[in-house]
């Protein structure tokens, strides 16, 4: 006789697995896992890896040692937020395709209070200040380990053909009332940050020459000459 204390074991995975993405509905998980090469003939073992791998992808919860880079969407309202063990960056959802970028924020916070799908994602900035967001729909991993606070990707020589899903948020030099921060996706936004008003311009882009901490931003663009910006003080990853 197999034993019986496997059949605790799979269903408490496949629980796992499904609190992470409870829009689906059984068969539909039954078939993410079909598409993953599970059959009639697999082994529990083998259901057991993928299920495994679905959590680690998508998982329900994070607690507030959680040492990765990962995507929280949330809704009522809707924002797209983006933790690590040291920063949060957060974007109201876009409207729709062809919207706008809404413009990102980024702060130091000071640990994650609450974060599991379902309920409402609370994070503690660095003073003390409990931020309270909507409720968790989706937390998906972009990195499973993030090494240093200071770790930042150098972004130079990047094209925009091999940008993939990627998004990212520079920070350029300015003051405490002004500055301007850049949202790399497909296109290239720029907030300009005044003491009264945000302007925000869209440009397109083709290769971004130099994008690294401490160096000048410039962007080869397809329609016009390279576009030179301040320094870069901060990489933000967002996905």
């Amino acid at each position: 006789m197999k034993d019986p204390l496997r059949i605790h074991r799979v269903l408490e995975t496949l629980s796992q697995a499904w609190e992470s993405q409870p829009d689906l509905t059984l068969p539909q998980l039954y078939g993410i896992l079909e598409s993953r090469g599970i059959g009639w003939n697999s082994t529990d073992d083998e259901v057991m890896d993928v299920l495994s791998a679905l959590v680690a992808e998508r998982p329900s919860i994070l607690t507030a040692d959680a040492p990765g880079r990962y995507l929280v969407e949330t809704e009522q309202p809707a924002h797209r937020i983006t933790l690590d063990p040291w920063w949060t960056a957060v974007r109201p959802a876009r409207q729709g395709p062809g919207s706008e970028a809404p413009q990102p924020v980024v702060w130091r916070h000071g640990g994650i209070c609450r974060c599991a799908v379902g309920q409402p994602l609370t994070v503690l900035s660095a003073t003390g200040t409990v931020h309270r967001f909507g409720l968790v729909n989706r937390i998906t991993v972009l990195a499973p380990t993030v090494e240093a606070i200071d770790s930042a990707p150098d972004l130079s020589g990047l094209r925009r053909s091999d940008l993939d899903d990627h998004v990212y948020l520079l920070r350029l030099a300015g003051d405490e009332h002004t500055g301007t921060t850049v949202l790399v996706d497909h296109a290239l936004w720029v907030f300009d940050i005044s003491r009264r008003q945000v302007h925000r311009e869209r440009m397109h882009w083709s290769r971004l020459v130099s994008a690294t901490v401490g160096s000048e931003l410039v962007v080869d663009r397809p329609d016009g000459g390279p576009l030179r910006l301040r320094t870069v003080e901060q990489i933000t990853v967002l996905e």
